[in-house]
């Protein structure tokens, strides 16, 4: 029964591969096309139900002669007229099957589809391979494509005449970052990255390649460990995420990166000695520096990238471009953080004598990294006239950086210090404002809100706050309370805190945030709309890829992964079966 039950498993992950194609025809090419299919597998392989997929459309197969049980090694042809191919090899007596396409001359992707649709073998061809209307053929031989005499239905050695060699040199290792900010094994798109850059014209399939690094460490580049697949699409980049044992790169001492194609050609050769955590070594121009990490996507030089850069770009103030003493202002800042390890950023207001309002303070923990903020400030409100009407300047201080914008600040608001002569120094029971968010993100890329809570009493208070994104009744980030963070701050002190969803449906939703003091039963809440675009985190190609690159090729065979796991088991279970026999015998 287990022996029945993988021959019917087997034949679904087969290694039938497109072995020849005869695509131009000299003269008109109607009626004499065809391509020829092989079965490289050590088993038959039954396939009634498959499909020639060409130009789009899913081909129906018609056996004309032999039968669609395929023996190992054994040959088909795929003619677009069986009627013709006859009389043009008249000689031919293997299977024929007849289908109804018309082959490009160049460029075109021929795929072979199972009889559940599921990608068996792919491939796309050109003409600078041969056969360009010189009553030849291109045909499969050494793992290379090359023109030869035509061979419908026999071995392609006996008859290539031209074979292209595999040359991958314009594929290069563009940027790589050792030492990342956190772990570096970190789940995709965090941790470890090697980014590499075509800079061919063609696109190219990298499954299979690999890396190793001064320890013979490998890492092969697969779907598991890219955002989008192992094809790299010409004047592109692909982003390959290492994710080996405790980290793949060295982030102390000698390491060298070696970059090898599936033949085990060694590509590249990049070394290094030493690395600065959270920055990626980039290639500007001839030239390997350290520079800020732009995975998939063009390096930044940037002479100083490991000095922070604190700047204030506007404040927010009234058509007469002042302020008043116990105003709230408005104050927005550009952060970049560069090799610091200090996290903390304040903004107050003050001139040579004295500071006039409280320090408002906010954190930023990546390195290398540019943040805008929109951050509050309290004015003092001069209520016994202490401070004078005059210039002052407003102030950011952080990471070893500092920076100032003037400001005119005259009179006070006088309904404010009544209500503190009558009141006291009463303060909003929950005192928050909304730093920073996103309004436009991308379907399934991480939406981050900054909060900053101030805590006004004169002890330490306890506060939860979630968000999430919905549209009427229902949360498309999941459960409303899924990201709720609960954090105690100290009396007459502020924090900052980062929220994330993600939203994988485009359109236009709110964004809630929700903020909990530990005194009240009712939330305070702020709520902003965004909205979700593209959906290029969750695109992916179904069909494999080929690679390929100035007269080279690489096939891919999208089931070839599971008939090697498949035929592995299975002579694993027909060995077990022979010791049980074995066994029983001498018992």
């Amino acid at each position: 029964m287990l022996i029945f039950t993988f021959l019917i498993i087997i034949p679904n992950a087969s290694a039938m591969i497109i072995n020849e194609i005869f695509y131009d025809y000299p003269g008109a090419d109607d009626d004499h096309e065809w391509i020829e299919i092989f079965n490289d597998e050590n088993i038959s392989v039954d396939i009634t139900g498959w499909k020639f997929f060409e130009d789009g459309t899913n081909h129906n197969l018609n056996l004309i002669s032999g039968s669609f049980v395929i023996s190992s090694g054994g040959y088909a042809i795929i003619s677009d007229d069986d009627v013709q191919f006859l009389k043009d090899y008249p000689g031919f007596n293997s299977t024929l099957i007849d289908s109804s396409f018309s082959l490009s001359n160049t460029g075109e992707t021929l795929v072979l589809k199972n009889s559940s649709l599921e990608e068996v073998f792919n491939i796309t061809y050109f003409s600078s391979w041969g056969g360009d209307g010189n009553n030849k053929s291109i045909c499969f031989f050494n793992n290379s494509w090359g023109e030869c005499s035509l061979t419908p239905g026999y071995d392609n050695s006996l008859f290539v005449e031209n074979i292209i060699q595999g040359d991958y040199s314009k594929i290069k290792i563009n940027e790589f970052l050792p030492d990342p900010n956190g772990y570096d094994n970190d789940e995709k798109p965090n941790g470890e990255f090697i980014e590499l850059y075509n800079d061919a014209d063609e696109d190219f399939d990298l499954d299979k390649f690999y890396f190793k690094d001064d320890l013979n460490h490998k890492v092969s580049i697969s779907d598991t460990n890219t955002l989008s697949g192992t094809l790299i699409k010409s004047k592109s980049y692909l982003v390959v995420y290492p994710r080996h044992g405790n980290g793949f790169l060295n982030n102390d001492g000698y390491e060298r990166l070696l970059f090898y194609d599936f033949n085990d050609n060694l590509i590249e050769e990049v070394s290094y000695s030493r690395t600065t955590e959270g920055a990626s070594w980039s290639k500007i121009g001839k030239t390997w520096i350290q520079t800020i990490s732009t995975p998939d996507s063009a390096n930044i030089y940037n002479e100083s990238f490991s000095d922070s850069i604190l700047f204030i770009d506007t404040v927010y103030l009234g058509n007469d471009k002042k302020a008043k003493f116990g105003d709230t202002l408005r104050v927005k800042v550009t952060v970049y953080k560069g090799n610091s390890s200090k996290t903390s950023i304040s903004l107050f207001a003050e001139n040579e004598n004295y500071e006039i309002s409280k320090q408002t303070r906010f954190n930023v923990d990546e390195r290398y990294t540019n943040s805008t903020f929109t951050v509050p400030l309290q004015l003092f409100p001069n209520c016994n006239g202490k401070f004078e009407d005059g210039v002052y300047d407003i102030v950011i201080k952080g990471f070893d950086a500092i920076n100032k914008y003037e400001i005119n600040v005259e009179g006070i608001t006088n309904s404010l210090c009544e209500k503190i002569k009558v009141e006291g120094a009463k303060t909003k029971s929950i005192d928050y404002d909304l730093l920073s968010f996103d309004p436009e993100v991308l379907a399934g890329e991480e939406i981050s809100t900054v909060l900053l809570i101030r805590n006004n009493d004169k002890t330490s208070r306890k506060y939860e706050t979630w968000s999430y994104i919905y549209s009427g009744k229902k949360s498309y980030s999941g459960e409303r309370e899924e990201n709720k963070k609960i954090i105690t701050i100290p009396a007459d002190k502020s924090a900052t805190i980062s929220l994330k969803n993600t939203v994988f449906e485009e359109g236009e939703y709110n964004l809630k945030v929700m903020i909990k003091k530990e005194d009240r039963k009712t939330p305070a809440d702020i709520t902003n709309s965004i909205k979700i675009v593209g959906n290029a985190a969750l695109e992916t190609d179904d069909e494999p890829k080929i690679s390929y690159q100035e007269d080279s090729v690489l096939y891919t065979s999208s089931i070839l992964k599971a008939r090697r796991n498949a035929m592995l088991f299975f002579n694993l279970s027909l060995v077990l079966i022979i010791l049980k026999l074995l066994i029983n015998k001498v018992l």
